[in-house]
């Protein structure tokens, strides 16, 4: 397989701050979007990583 034919990769988790541009509010409320468990963070790493996959199932949820 050539290496032109390779998609690049899109990013699986989100920082807090990255997450906020994405849905367009502060990064505190994201941070209280997590602790509402509204959107999951990977429990493994120091830093809160927000899963797109979240992301994702929090923005069609449709909630303003």
């Amino acid at each position: 397989m050539d290496q032109n034919d390779t998609a690049p990769l899109k990013p699986l988790f989100l920082s807090a701050k990255q997450t906020a541009g994405v849905l367009r509010v502060s990064t505190k409320s994201v941070y209280r979007l997590l602790e509402r468990n509204l959107l999951k963070a990977s429990p493994y790493l120091r830093h809160k990583l927000i899963s797109v996959a979240s992301i994702e199932a929090f923005s069609r949820l449709g909630i303003n």
